[in-house]
Formats: structure tokens, sequence, C-alpha cells
């Protein structure tokens, strides 16, 4: 997966805007533009990355990826966690290149013993 300062400046570049245009959109100062797209500075908060996405005009998929590149979950992700935060922790975990595939074993076993646990009926009918 491409870093937040890299895929900045790509999206940047592709929308042919400055980093001084960028940022008036943004509402954000062109000297923390530049060190974003330098690696100089951490990603920005959500809301700012969200600033930068509706700026450069991204479409949804592209939104994602930089959402995603700073650190953050997909936006549909952020909604699940609304909803219930361990449908949110789920989702980071799912995503997470770094969970072994035993791991996600082990998690889906212990899920499916949970639902058997809390809806017997289901593993009846399967009989």
């Amino acid at each position: 997966m491409e870093d937040f300062s890299a895929l900045l400046k790509r999206y940047r570049n592709r929308a042919g805007l400055s980093q001084s245009e960028l940022a008036r959109r943004a509402g954000i100062s062109a000297s923390y533009v530049n060190r974003l797209e330098e690696g100089e500075r951490q990603p920005p908060s959500r809301s700012v990355v969200l600033q930068i996405s509706e700026a450069l005009r991204l479409d949804s998929t592209a939104t994602d990826a930089l959402v995603l590149a700073a650190g953050y979950a997909r936006e549909r992700q952020a909604v699940l966690s609304i909803e219930h935060p361990i449908l949110g922790l789920m989702a980071d975990i799912l995503q997470d290149d770094h969970v072994p595939e035993e791991e996600l074993e082990l998690l889906r076993l212990q899920l499916e013993l949970m639902k058997r646990r809390w809806n017997p009926q289901q593993e009846s009918q399967r009989a």
C-alpha cells in the first residue's frame, strides 16, 4: 500500500493543483501540505484527510485509499464503528495484513461458537 505522503502528492498532481491551491481549497496551510507530502509530518486527523479529499474532488475509492493510507477506517467502516464499536474493531482486524491467518481462523471459530450459544435453534435446524 502506498504511504500517505506519496498518495497525497500523486492525487494532487493528478488534479493539476499546486500545493498552495490545494491548501486554500482544503482550508489548511501550504507549508502543511508540503510537509505532509515530504513525509515530515504524520498524516492529519481523519477530518482533515476528508477535507483534502473533498478539495481534490476524489471519488469514493480514492477517498478510501487516502483515508486508509492515513491510518483510518474507510468511510463504510467508520459508519459501522458508530453503529457498534465491535464492528469497527472487527473491520480493522480483518483488513490488517499483519494478522496471521491462524489468528483469523481462531477469530472465526470463536464467532461461530458464540453464534451457536446465542442461537441454538439454527444449530438444531442443521441437524
